[in-house]
């Protein structure tokens, strides 16, 4: 009887990192209310003329310890998943995320689109151990934020 070859198979190793980018300087490096997360998110997106989403990630005492581009889309959308939020906050340790995005149309307000991916956040960074502490929607001259408007409590988490 003929030993049949035993087949090998490459499987590849991997190393997830952490790269600084750059440094961005503010005031104050703790986000304690949504005022300063929709500043610190004028920061990083000043005025596009399409959506951009970052991520904030905190420590414990809400200090940030990273940001991340999440997404850059088109005028009135853009596409992403949790996953891409919550990818990077693994990485960076986060103790807890904040996400904000722009509208460039200048209205604030949440589409039906913002408040399901920001639901679907809530439920990932429950899995996860990474809760989402708030979801700022900024415009140049104002800001929504789901926390500061009820949008965060345990209840809506169901």
């Amino acid at each position: 009887m003929k030993k049949k070859k035993t087949q090998m198979y490459s499987v590849p190793l991997l190393t997830c990192k952490v790269i600084k980018e750059r440094v961005v300087r503010f005031r104050s490096t703790s986000v304690d209310h949504a005022d300063m997360a929709a500043d610190m998110a004028r920061a990083f997106i000043g005025s596009a003329d399409r959506e951009n989403m970052v991520a904030f990630f905190v420590d414990g005492k809400n200090d940030i310890v990273g940001v991340h581009t999440v997404a850059v889309g088109g005028m009135h959308a853009m596409c992403t998943t949790p996953r891409e939020v919550f990818r990077a906050a693994l990485l960076t340790t986060a103790a807890g995320v904040i996400l904000a995005h722009n509208h460039p149309s200048g209205d604030p307000f949440p589409s039906k689109e913002d408040k399901a991916f920001t639901h679907r956040c809530l439920l990932a960074g429950d899995l996860l151990g990474i809760p989402l502490l708030d979801h700022v929607i900024v415009t140049r001259d104002a800001h929504y934020s789901f926390m500061s408007d009820g949008q965060l409590t345990r209840s809506k988490r169901t």
